[in-house]
């Protein structure tokens, strides 16, 4: 039986690509699961032209075992280690610069790659010299890889996933998850440095749909393992209704709000420095729609933060005016959020 290396040699020379591909993978920690995940980047139909992990400073044997599968990989592998630990942020950040292919593929240690995501989507890219990010649908799965017969694409049931997204849905979130996501390099000067008030899949794929063209594979590509160790709780795929009003009541704290003027605060500041250096868009019109949004998501995050700040009798009025604007219904889930603001301490 052929060994997963010789196996990835062996497609690597029946498959050549126009664009040279790289595999963007952060670890921290990882040594229940980065073995799997680095094993089925080899299977790949395609192989990667590079693999490049960063490591922020793991104490168990996570390095040992990125270094053992990958001696002898046939494409280009570079390991780097934090003498610090950065955070998952700023250790993407720092893996997408040294990531020197045309098309950048963002890799979680945790997750299992279907053979063909690296072909397929780097065709997607090639049917297509206009889009700069390409995302697909993934299979949701426990820790133990098992699935769980639901998609992340169907979790998502009231996000446009598989549509062009409008302004203010892009303002609440996708919710598309970076191990789905593959962009070209021409995004870097957009992208870079990452924000760290925003988590490095929702930055980057808010500012492609702002300077260029998204498309999305209507399939799985991948096992998206959910467990104890993923980076925050996700709602829409970690839980049910409770988990949702928790959640949400959660999100309803002042810090919270303080928080979301600081993201919007930054995503509005990069904006503005793309407009002011005269950077490449591929549709103005599209551009403006999307700065105007970020300009009105600060201002109600604002608001919001403000109302907390003040006793519960005080916070009617403003509120109330906000929500007769339509605020509410525009940016949160209307009354429901509402109420949330006036009654939550």
């Amino acid at each position: 039986m052929l060994t997963a290396l010789q196996k990835a040699a062996e497609n690597r020379e029946m498959t050549e690509s126009k664009l040279k591909t790289s595999v963007a993978m952060c670890t921290y920690n990882g040594e229940a699961f980065v073995r799997e995940q680095l094993e089925s980047i080899l299977r790949q139909t395609q192989l990667p032209d590079e693999i490049v992990v960063c490591d922020d400073g793991s104490k168990d044997r996570t390095l040992e075992i990125v270094q053992e599968v990958l001696a002898g990989c046939p494409c280009s592998v570079r390991i780097l280690q934090n003498p610090e630990n950065l955070g998952f942020i700023k250790n993407f950040e720092k893996v997408i610069r040294e990531a020197s292919g045309d098309v950048i593929f963002l890799c979680d240690f945790d997750d299992v790659w279907f053979p063909e995501k690296v072909s397929t989507m780097a065709d997607a890219f090639l049917k297509s010299s206009h889009a700069v990010l390409v995302y697909s649908d993934a299979e949701l799965a426990d820790g133990d890889l098992r699935p769980r017969g639901e998609t992340v694409f169907g979790r998502r049931k009231d996000r446009p996933l598989t549509a062009i997204p409008t302004a203010h849905q892009l303002g609440r979130g996708l919710g598309i998850n970076g191990p789905m996501i593959a962009f070209r390099s021409t995004l870097k000067p957009f992208i870079l440095p990452l924000s760290n008030q925003w988590s490095q899949d929702h930055w980057i794929t808010f500012i492609a749909y702002a300077v260029g063209e998204v498309r999305w594979i209507d399939r799985p590509l991948l096992y998206y393992r959910r467990h104890a160790q993923n980076q925050g709780m996700d709602p829409d795929l970690d839980g049910g209704p409770w988990s949702r009003w928790r959640a949400a009541a959660k999100k309803s704290e002042l810090k919270q709000y303080a928080h979301r003027v600081r993201r919007f605060n930054d995503l509005l500041q990069r904006l503005r420095e793309i407009q002011d250096r005269g950077l490449p868009v591929s549709s103005r019109s599209r551009f403006n729609e999307l700065l105007a949004e970020c300009e009105d998501c600060l201002r109600f995050a604002r608001l919001r933060e403000n109302l907390k700040q003040r006793s519960r009798p005080r916070r009617m009025l403003a509120g109330l005016r906000s929500l007769a604007r339509g605020d509410y219904r525009h940016h949160a889930h209307g009354a429901k959020s509402f109420v949330q603001d006036i009654v939550i301490p």
